[in-house]
């Protein structure tokens, strides 16, 4: 996964989360999702959401059907938090539903969404330092059990099979470290 994509993902994730927020605030004060969307792109909104949501008044003000303008505004990202709050405000729009209960009961599923990513965040950094100990610990333990016994030594110092079992404890130990690596960069 690239890294750019990555944090563009997040970013959209969070924005989104931000935006259910600013638009149940607006409908609380008037029940016009329409409304709400202006007001919520004139408050708080980041790039890139504000642009996001600016073509999309502007589509729905310029006379484009309302079902257009949100599959445009759907297409914007494929982030998938976004696209369920695009398809409720689309279904919403088509049959007239409760906006106020429906933008609450999003707010809460997004709020939970965004608590389960911070709580894995959490549990990686954990999980993380724990790999990490561990793969410090390694050479140090292989050290002590080859320095200790005489017989351990004279095997692997002595003979092609303990040369081949060392080479092949080195890659395979520096492969889990690669791995840790590259893991440990993704989740970042």
């Amino acid at each position: 996964m690239n890294w750019h994509a990555f944090g563009r993902q997040t970013r959209i994730r969070q924005q989104t989360l931000l935006l259910i927020t600013l638009l149940n605030r607006w409908c609380q004060v008037r029940e016009d999702l329409l409304f709400a969307f202006e007001r919520s792109r004139d408050t708080g909104l980041d790039e890139p959401m504000r642009t996001y949501v600016d073509a999309l008044v502007t589509r729905i003000r310029g006379g484009m059907p309302i079902d257009d303008a949100l599959s445009l505004f759907q297409a914007c990202s494929d982030q998938e938090q976004f696209q369920d709050f695009v398809i409720a405000i689309r279904f919403n729009f088509r049959y007239r539903g409760h906006i106020a209960a429906m933008m609450d009961m999003l707010e809460m599923q997004m709020n939970r969404v965004e608590e389960e990513y911070v709580r894995r965040r959490i549990g990686m950094s954990r999980d993380r330092a724990l790999t990490l100990g561990i793969l410090l610990a390694s050479p140090i333990l292989y050290l002590v059990i080859l320095l200790r016994s005489p017989v351990n030594r004279h095997f692997f110092f002595e003979t092609s099979p303990g040369w081949i079992s060392i080479l092949a404890a080195m890659i395979a130990y520096l492969a889990g470290i690669g791995l840790f690596w590259s893991v440990s960069r993704q989740s970042h």
